[in-house]
Protein backbone atom coordinates (compact mmCIF):
# COMPACT_ATOMS: atom_id res chain seq x y z
CA UNK A 1 0.00 0.00 0.00
CA UNK A 2 1.43 3.50 -1.27
CA UNK A 3 0.87 6.53 0.40
CA UNK A 4 1.55 9.56 -2.85
CA UNK A 5 1.63 13.14 -2.90
CA UNK A 6 3.45 15.34 -5.28
CA UNK A 7 4.79 18.97 -5.53
CA UNK A 8 6.24 20.60 -8.75
CA UNK A 9 9.65 22.65 -9.17
CA UNK A 10 9.14 26.00 -10.81
CA UNK A 11 11.67 28.38 -11.84
CA UNK A 12 11.35 32.19 -12.35
CA UNK A 13 12.05 33.42 -15.76
CA UNK A 14 13.41 36.55 -14.27
CA UNK A 15 15.41 35.46 -11.52
CA UNK A 16 15.92 32.05 -12.19
CA UNK A 17 15.15 31.17 -8.75
CA UNK A 18 13.44 27.76 -8.12
CA UNK A 19 10.34 27.89 -7.02
CA UNK A 20 8.75 24.61 -5.05
CA UNK A 21 4.44 24.16 -4.52
CA UNK A 22 2.49 23.29 -2.59
CA UNK A 23 2.00 18.93 -1.99
CA UNK A 24 -1.09 17.66 -2.70
CA UNK A 25 -3.22 15.86 -0.96
CA UNK A 26 -2.18 12.18 0.14
CA UNK A 27 -3.77 9.52 -1.94
CA UNK A 28 -3.28 5.79 -1.62
CA UNK A 29 -2.66 3.03 -4.22
CA UNK A 30 -2.71 -0.37 -3.83
CA UNK A 31 -0.25 -1.87 -6.24
CA UNK A 32 0.07 -5.70 -4.97
CA UNK A 33 -0.36 -8.35 -7.83
CA UNK A 34 -3.96 -9.21 -7.73
CA UNK A 35 -2.67 -12.63 -7.89
CA UNK A 36 -0.67 -11.87 -4.03
CA UNK A 37 -3.64 -9.94 -2.79
CA UNK A 38 -6.11 -13.23 -3.59
CA UNK A 39 -3.55 -15.40 -2.34
CA UNK A 40 -3.21 -13.95 1.07
CA UNK A 41 -7.05 -13.91 1.22
CA UNK A 42 -7.55 -17.43 0.18
CA UNK A 43 -4.86 -18.49 2.16
CA UNK A 44 -6.40 -19.42 5.83
CA UNK A 45 -9.27 -21.09 3.68
CA UNK A 46 -6.93 -23.25 2.10
CA UNK A 47 -5.57 -24.13 5.28
CA UNK A 48 -9.38 -25.28 6.77
CA UNK A 49 -9.55 -27.25 3.48
CA UNK A 50 -6.52 -28.88 4.04
CA UNK A 51 -7.22 -30.47 7.81
CA UNK A 52 -10.70 -31.19 6.44
CA UNK A 53 -9.92 -33.23 3.55
CA UNK A 54 -7.16 -34.64 5.83
CA UNK A 55 -9.28 -35.85 8.65
CA UNK A 56 -11.46 -37.19 5.97
CA UNK A 57 -9.33 -39.54 4.29
CA UNK A 58 -7.52 -40.49 7.57
CA UNK A 59 -11.08 -41.47 9.15
CA UNK A 60 -11.67 -43.87 5.95
CA UNK A 61 -8.06 -45.54 6.74
CA UNK A 62 -8.93 -46.12 10.22
CA UNK A 63 -13.20 -47.61 8.95
CA UNK A 64 -11.28 -49.68 6.36
CA UNK A 65 -11.19 -53.45 6.90
CA UNK A 66 -7.71 -54.61 7.66
CA UNK A 67 -6.12 -58.08 6.29
CA UNK A 68 -7.40 -60.19 9.23
CA UNK A 69 -11.59 -59.53 8.57
CA UNK A 70 -13.47 -61.51 6.26
CA UNK A 71 -15.62 -59.12 4.07
CA UNK A 72 -17.32 -59.43 1.08
CA UNK A 73 -15.08 -58.43 -2.05
CA UNK A 74 -17.84 -56.13 -3.50
CA UNK A 75 -17.48 -54.38 0.10
CA UNK A 76 -13.49 -54.25 -0.39
CA UNK A 77 -13.85 -52.90 -3.51
CA UNK A 78 -16.58 -50.18 -2.31
CA UNK A 79 -13.71 -48.78 0.42
CA UNK A 80 -10.73 -49.02 -2.23
CA UNK A 81 -12.21 -46.07 -4.30
CA UNK A 82 -13.54 -44.11 -0.91
CA UNK A 83 -9.93 -44.17 -0.46
CA UNK A 84 -9.67 -43.17 -3.67
CA UNK A 85 -12.32 -40.27 -3.84
CA UNK A 86 -10.86 -39.11 -0.66
CA UNK A 87 -7.32 -38.97 -1.50
CA UNK A 88 -8.35 -37.07 -5.01
CA UNK A 89 -9.93 -34.58 -2.64
CA UNK A 90 -7.39 -34.12 -0.45
CA UNK A 91 -4.60 -33.80 -3.17
CA UNK A 92 -6.87 -30.96 -4.89
CA UNK A 93 -6.62 -29.16 -1.65
CA UNK A 94 -2.74 -29.39 -1.23
CA UNK A 95 -2.50 -28.17 -4.89
CA UNK A 96 -4.67 -25.14 -3.36
CA UNK A 97 -2.61 -24.59 -0.25
CA UNK A 98 1.12 -24.81 -1.77
CA UNK A 99 0.10 -23.02 -5.22
CA UNK A 100 -1.13 -19.62 -2.05
CA UNK A 101 2.21 -20.41 -0.69
CA UNK A 102 3.93 -20.24 -3.65
CA UNK A 103 2.46 -16.83 -5.00
CA UNK A 104 3.35 -15.55 -1.28
CA UNK A 105 6.58 -17.26 -1.38
CA UNK A 106 6.26 -18.46 1.66
CA UNK A 107 8.26 -21.88 3.36
CA UNK A 108 5.75 -24.90 2.42
CA UNK A 109 7.58 -26.54 5.75
CA UNK A 110 6.19 -24.30 7.68
CA UNK A 111 2.71 -25.34 7.80
CA UNK A 112 1.84 -28.74 9.50
CA UNK A 113 -1.23 -28.95 6.97
CA UNK A 114 1.57 -29.75 4.21
CA UNK A 115 3.58 -32.52 6.19
CA UNK A 116 0.49 -33.99 8.06
CA UNK A 117 -1.23 -34.45 4.67
CA UNK A 118 1.90 -36.12 2.70
CA UNK A 119 1.93 -38.67 5.92
CA UNK A 120 -1.85 -39.42 5.59
CA UNK A 121 -1.04 -39.62 1.86
CA UNK A 122 1.31 -42.69 2.62
CA UNK A 123 -1.00 -44.16 5.08
CA UNK A 124 -3.99 -44.27 2.45
CA UNK A 125 -1.40 -46.08 -0.13
CA UNK A 126 -0.34 -48.65 2.24
CA UNK A 127 -4.01 -49.55 3.41
CA UNK A 128 -4.70 -50.00 -0.75
CA UNK A 129 -2.14 -52.41 -1.55
CA UNK A 130 -3.61 -54.45 1.79
CA UNK A 131 -6.79 -53.84 0.61
CA UNK A 132 -5.99 -54.70 -3.20
CA UNK A 133 -3.86 -57.79 -2.08
CA UNK A 134 -7.25 -59.35 -0.91
CA UNK A 135 -8.82 -58.64 -3.63
CA UNK A 136 -6.07 -59.71 -6.04
CA UNK A 137 -6.73 -63.32 -5.08
CA UNK A 138 -8.61 -65.01 -6.54
CA UNK A 139 -9.45 -62.54 -9.47
CA UNK A 140 -8.87 -62.83 -13.02
CA UNK A 141 -6.47 -60.47 -14.67
CA UNK A 142 -8.23 -57.57 -16.13
CA UNK A 143 -6.44 -55.07 -18.24
CA UNK A 144 -9.17 -52.55 -18.31
CA UNK A 145 -9.21 -52.56 -15.08
CA UNK A 146 -5.49 -52.41 -14.71
CA UNK A 147 -5.37 -49.35 -16.87
CA UNK A 148 -8.17 -47.06 -14.85
CA UNK A 149 -6.19 -48.29 -11.76
CA UNK A 150 -3.26 -46.71 -13.33
CA UNK A 151 -5.02 -43.66 -14.21
CA UNK A 152 -6.13 -43.75 -10.72
CA UNK A 153 -2.72 -44.00 -9.60
CA UNK A 154 -1.71 -40.58 -10.97
CA UNK A 155 -5.20 -38.93 -9.53
CA UNK A 156 -3.99 -39.79 -5.76
CA UNK A 157 -0.36 -38.91 -6.53
CA UNK A 158 -1.65 -35.62 -7.72
CA UNK A 159 -0.01 -35.65 -11.03
CA UNK A 160 -2.96 -36.08 -13.82
CA UNK A 161 -3.24 -33.10 -14.96
CA UNK A 162 -0.02 -32.82 -15.69
CA UNK A 163 0.49 -36.62 -17.16
CA UNK A 164 -2.92 -35.82 -19.38
CA UNK A 165 -0.68 -33.28 -21.35
CA UNK A 166 2.12 -34.99 -22.90
CA UNK A 167 0.41 -39.18 -22.32
CA UNK A 168 1.11 -40.30 -25.90
CA UNK A 169 -1.12 -43.41 -27.63
CA UNK A 170 1.96 -45.77 -27.13
CA UNK A 171 1.44 -45.23 -23.25
CA UNK A 172 -1.71 -45.71 -23.15
CA UNK A 173 -1.53 -49.07 -25.03
CA UNK A 174 1.82 -49.78 -23.05
CA UNK A 175 -0.76 -49.58 -19.48
CA UNK A 176 -3.19 -51.83 -20.84
CA UNK A 177 -5.82 -48.89 -22.43
CA UNK A 178 -6.41 -47.02 -25.28
CA UNK A 179 -7.63 -43.06 -26.33
CA UNK A 180 -11.29 -44.14 -26.20
CA UNK A 181 -10.92 -46.10 -23.25
CA UNK A 182 -9.45 -42.79 -21.33
CA UNK A 183 -12.38 -40.84 -22.43
CA UNK A 184 -14.54 -42.99 -21.31
CA UNK A 185 -13.23 -42.59 -17.82
CA UNK A 186 -13.29 -39.11 -18.22
CA UNK A 187 -16.49 -38.68 -18.75
CA UNK A 188 -18.27 -41.25 -16.25
CA UNK A 189 -20.82 -40.19 -14.42
CA UNK A 190 -19.79 -39.96 -10.97
CA UNK A 191 -23.11 -39.77 -9.58
CA UNK A 192 -24.33 -43.50 -11.70
CA UNK A 193 -21.41 -45.98 -9.67
CA UNK A 194 -19.08 -45.50 -6.82
CA UNK A 195 -16.29 -46.74 -8.68
CA UNK A 196 -15.39 -43.57 -11.05
CA UNK A 197 -12.37 -41.92 -10.97
CA UNK A 198 -12.32 -38.35 -9.07
CA UNK A 199 -11.34 -36.04 -11.30
CA UNK A 200 -10.65 -32.15 -11.37
CA UNK A 201 -11.84 -29.36 -13.89
CA UNK A 202 -8.00 -28.58 -14.51
CA UNK A 203 -7.21 -32.17 -15.50
CA UNK A 204 -10.24 -31.98 -17.94
CA UNK A 205 -9.72 -29.14 -18.98
CA UNK A 206 -6.53 -29.95 -20.13
CA UNK A 207 -7.47 -33.70 -21.60
CA UNK A 208 -9.88 -31.20 -23.66
CA UNK A 209 -6.90 -29.31 -25.47
CA UNK A 210 -5.71 -32.90 -26.75
CA UNK A 211 -7.06 -32.41 -30.15
CA UNK A 212 -4.43 -35.00 -30.90
CA UNK A 213 -6.07 -37.95 -29.09
CA UNK A 214 -10.16 -36.39 -28.91
CA UNK A 215 -11.81 -35.84 -32.15
CA UNK A 216 -13.83 -32.39 -31.77
CA UNK A 217 -16.97 -33.41 -30.42
CA UNK A 218 -15.19 -35.17 -27.62
CA UNK A 219 -12.63 -32.28 -26.66
CA UNK A 220 -15.97 -30.51 -26.90
CA UNK A 221 -17.77 -32.61 -23.87
CA UNK A 222 -14.72 -33.04 -21.76
CA UNK A 223 -14.78 -28.83 -21.56
CA UNK A 224 -18.32 -28.93 -20.66
CA UNK A 225 -17.42 -31.43 -18.36
CA UNK A 226 -14.64 -29.83 -16.73
CA UNK A 227 -16.78 -26.94 -15.99
CA UNK A 228 -19.15 -29.07 -14.59
CA UNK A 229 -16.38 -30.31 -12.30
CA UNK A 230 -15.45 -27.18 -11.20
CA UNK A 231 -18.91 -26.06 -9.50
CA UNK A 232 -19.41 -29.60 -7.98
CA UNK A 233 -16.28 -29.11 -6.29
CA UNK A 234 -16.36 -25.48 -5.58
CA UNK A 235 -19.30 -27.16 -3.36
CA UNK A 236 -17.41 -29.94 -1.95
CA UNK A 237 -15.23 -27.52 -0.70
CA UNK A 238 -18.01 -25.39 1.15
CA UNK A 239 -19.51 -28.39 2.51
CA UNK A 240 -15.99 -29.27 3.91
CA UNK A 241 -15.39 -25.89 5.64
CA UNK A 242 -19.01 -26.12 6.87
CA UNK A 243 -18.39 -28.98 8.87
CA UNK A 244 -15.50 -27.51 10.01
CA UNK A 245 -16.87 -24.49 11.48
CA UNK A 246 -19.82 -27.09 13.25
CA UNK A 247 -17.25 -29.29 14.63
CA UNK A 248 -15.38 -25.56 15.94
CA UNK A 249 -19.31 -24.89 17.30
CA UNK A 250 -19.29 -28.15 19.12
CA UNK A 251 -15.89 -27.60 20.48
Amino acid sequence: LWSLQWYALLQDENSGRMIQTSCTRVVRRDLTDPAVKQARHNLPRFQQLARQARSKLHRLIQQSTTTKQKVQPDALERQLWELHGAMGLAQLSLKRLVTALEILDLEQEAYSEIRQLNLTFHDAANRQSELDAILEVGRKRDTLRGFKKSVAAEIERGTLAEWIKTVQKSDLVNHGGEVNRLYQLLVEDKKAQSNTLYLDSTALTNASERTDLFSAKQCQVLQQRASLVAVEQEQEMERLLQQEEAQKAEE
